[in-house]
C-alpha cells in the first residue's frame, strides 16, 4: 500500500520525542500549511511537529520564510526553493 510506503519513509523518527522548534515568523507563518501538505495519516501521529519541523527547516534555510525568493541563479522558487 502506497500509505505504508509513505510512513515508512517517516520511521526513523517515529521513535524520538516529539519537539517543536520555534523559527522566526517569517517561517512559523507557514507552519499550519506545512501541516497540510502531510498525509493525514502522519499529521495523527505523536511526532507529528517533528516531522513538520523538518520542513519548517527546510523554509527557513532555503528562502526565510519568502515566498517569492528565487535562488540559484533564477533556478530555484518558492518557499523550498523548488526546481
Amino acid at each position: 500500500m502506497v500509505l505504508e510506503s509513505i510512513d515508512s519513509l517517516w520511521a526513523p523518527w517515529a521513535t524520538k520525542p516529539s519537539t517543536r522548534r520555534q523559527y522566526p515568523e517569517s517561517v512559523e507563518r507557514w507552519r499550519d500549511e506545512a501541516a497540510l501538505l502531510m498525509p493525514a495519516a502522519l499529521r495523527e501521529r505523536p511526532d507529528a511537529d517533528r516531522l513538520v519541523d523538518k520542513l519548517m527547516h527546510v523554509i527557513n534555510y532555503e528562502s526565510g520564510g519568502n515566498p517569492d525568493a528565487v535562488g540559484d541563479g533564477g533556478i530555484g522558487i518558492g518557499l523550498v526553493q523548488d526546481r
